[in-house]
Parts: structure tokens; C-alpha cells; sequence
């Protein structure tokens, strides 16, 4: 009985610590979104840039934390997390990508034709498919996880 209860603890605070960590990352996620896809002046961009910097390796962290986070759930909500993780590491990743597509592209004027091809896929998947991505995942863990709170708080209502 003790054990389950020790179990019980564990699972709360794991699930308190996950949900924390989503919503920061949504809000850095947010944050950077507004920066690259809205008209701001050049001066605001130039005072902000530093920030924005900080802020995507905050998410990066957060990434791979979630990630890591993501494998010792075993619900219907890890498969959701996992993406949330690959999600905010995919920017990132394809964007270096990108550029090492280009490079090889343009040193290679022979496999020109098929790095260039990667290179513009690379992009596409840096700009548009990682961030809708990671808000489809991050919506749905955070609906899935209020769920089954309701559901518990059902089941047994003196919690």
C-alpha cells in the first residue's frame, strides 16, 4: 500500500514538473514565432536579437528535457510529448541542415541538382512543419493531460 501511494507521489510530481516545462516552452516557442514571423522594425529586432539567442537555447534545453521526460511516460500522452520534444529540436536541426545542403550544393556542382532539392525540403520543414507541429503536440498533451485529471476526479473524488 505504501508503495503505491509512493508511486502515486512520484507520478503527481513528474506530471507537475512535465506540465511546467510545456507551458514555458510554449511561452519561449511563442515568443520566438512572434519574433521571426512578424513585421517589426529593424531596431527592435536589433534590441531583442540577444534575447531571442538566449531564449532558443532555453528551448533547446527544454527540448530534450521534454524528451527525456517523454520516455518514462507510459500513457497515451507520451507519444504526444515525444513530439512535442522532436518538434522544438526540429528548427534547429533542419535549419542546420539547410545550410550544410546549400554548401554541399554549391561545392558539389555535380550533385547540385539533388542537395539543392534537400536543401529546399530542409527549410520548409525548419519553418513551417516543426512549429505547427509543436503546437498540435503541445495543445494536445495539455488537453490529454487535463482529461484525465477530470477522469481521476471521477473516479474518485476526495482528491
Amino acid at each position: 500500500m505504501i508503495d503505491k501511494l509512493q508511486e502515486v507521489k512520484k507520478m503527481k510530481s513528474l506530471e507537475r514538473n512535465l506540465m511546467g516545462f510545456l507551458y514555458i516552452t510554449m511561452g519561449i516557442f511563442i515568443a520566438l514565432t512572434i519574433y521571426i514571423f512578424f513585421p517589426l522594425p529593424l531596431e527592435v529586432r536589433k534590441v531583442f536579437f540577444p534575447y531571442m539567442a538566449v531564449l532558443s537555447m532555453i528551448l533547446l534545453i527544454f527540448g530534450v528535457v521534454i524528451l527525456y521526460l517523454s520516455f518514462k511516460e507510459c500513457r497515451k500522452l507520451k507519444k504526444f510529448l515525444f513530439l512535442v520534444g522532436i518538434s522544438s529540436l526540429g528548427p534547429f536541426i533542419f535549419s542546420l541542415l539547410h545550410n550544410l545542403f546549400y554548401g554541399l550544393g554549391m561545392t558539389y556542382p555535380r550533385f547540385e541538382y539533388i542537395f539543392m532539392q534537400l536543401h529546399k525540403i530542409s527549410f520548409i520543414i525548419a519553418l513551417l512543419v516543426s512549429p505547427i507541429l509543436f503546437y498540435i503536440t503541445a495543445i494536445g498533451s495539455i488537453i490529454i493531460v487535463k482529461k484525465e485529471k477530470r477522469v481521476s476526479q471521477l473516479r474518485d473524488p476526495l482528491k
